[in-house]
């Protein structure tokens, strides 16, 4: 059965609904219990389980549900060694893992002076980086798109190393993937409260299904990670974003797009439908756009056809109040770890993160590329 209702983003009509149904009940002890079934809490347990530990994930809904399968597909990197493309076409590769990965560069195209003046500072800072961008203007962003752009637009940032990827066939080949290496996933499994301390050093979590031990415990939940950990209260931040997917129209865009550093955002995918997300209350030579999202291309490109939306969604992204992710062991509570903060920016860290963070726990130190994102700058508070 695939999901059909219109709200579903666009990416859960490609999956069955039933993939990795919950069982009725359990009650187990492994060495590692994941809280997320999203992209983050996914290649965690992938790699947990590959250096074998033993490891449950729990699902309150389905995989993906969260922001992981609410997403553009827009696959971005950073200059950061987490976000190195290879990591994830090494795995993809080596699993089997079908989920329309390509390298096709991206687009941004600056909407005032001050935007296009910082692209052009960065390009020239990034001249001669491992990954460069380049400042392109009005008129070279026409002829890259073939398409007329509004004439408030300075010019753009192209970026060659950004790429697409299908968020949800990215999750359930991993989550695959996991379970072959001996993971569990357990979806439709409410977790109830915070993990509670035992002997030996284990830890119990409650859920709708029975209770589980561990060794470890890692919130992988976002924003409502403060559900199960409240002294992150007042350092996470959660934001809704809402996208709309078209009815399948004329390829226009053969790569990712945005206005600004990401205030409007799209894709064109393989049958023509356009995805796209962001602030329907752009403003382009001070005056408002449209009325929604889908007025909002029209604005930007004036000989695009009209959008016909086909599916509407929302999405909650969680953005740490000092605009950098957190990773790592919870503040006095060494067999606690957290992964949050990536603010709708995870999936190109995905791989890398999990990857870190598997290592962190098998040495039980944080591991060097992880140290910026440490929880211990909010130790104090916390």
């Amino acid at each position: 059965m695939l999901w059909e209702t219109e709200d579903a983003p666009y990416w859960f009509a490609d999956v069955e609904k039933g993939l990795l149904s919950p069982v009725e009940t359990f009650s187990e002890k492994v060495d590692a219990i994941i809280v997320g079934g999203g992209i983050m809490g996914i290649s965690v347990a992938y790699w947990l389980s590959r250096a074998g530990i033993e490891t449950l994930v729990l699902e309150a809904e389905s995989l993906g549900n969260g922001a992981s399968g609410r997403n553009a597909g827009l696959f971005l990197p950073a200059l950061s060694p987490l976000e190195n493309p290879e990591i994830t076409r090494q795995v993809l590769t080596e699993e089997n893992i079908h989920a329309d990965f390509k390298i096709t560069g991206h687009l941004a195209l600056a909407s005032n002076e001050e935007i296009w003046e910082k692209i052009c500072d960065e390009a020239l800072r990034r001249k001669n980086s491992l990954i460069p961008v380049a400042s392109i203007t009005r008129q070279e962003c026409e002829d890259l798109l073939k398409l007329k752009i509004n004439k408030a637009f300075r010019g753009g940032r192209w970026y060659p190393g950004g790429g697409l990827i299908h968020p949800l066939k990215f999750i359930y080949g991993l989550a695959f993937a996991a379970v072959k290496h001996g993971a569990g996933i357990r979806t439709g499994t409410k977790v109830l409260g915070g993990a509670v301390a035992g002997g030996n050093s284990s830890q119990t979590i409650e859920t709708n299904r029975g209770k589980v031990r561990a060794k470890y415990v890692v919130w992988c939940c976002q924003a409502r990670i403060t559900n199960f950990v409240p002294g992150f209260n007042n350092f996470i931040k959660p934001v809704v974003g809402n996208m709309f997917s078209s009815a399948p129209v004329e390829k226009f865009f053969k790569f990712g797009l945005a206005i600004d550093w990401g205030t409007v955002y799209w894709r064109q995918t393989d049958d023509g439908s356009i995805i796209c997300g962001g602030d329907e209350n752009l403003q382009l030579a001070g005056q408002k756009t449209g009325k929604g999202l889908e007025f909002v291309l029209n604005e930007v490109f004036p000989t695009l056809p009209p959008i016909k939306v086909s599916r509407r969604w929302s999405g909650m992204m969680d953005y740490m109040i000092d605009g950098k992710p957190i990773v790592g062991s919870l503040p006095n509570q060494p067999n606690q770890w957290i992964i949050a903060g990536f603010g709708g920016h995870g999936i190109p860290a995905a791989l890398g993160v999990g990857k870190a963070l598997t290592e962190s726990i098998s040495r039980e130190m944080l591991d060097e590329n992880l140290l910026n994102f440490s929880p211990s700058r909010f130790a104090e508070t916390v």
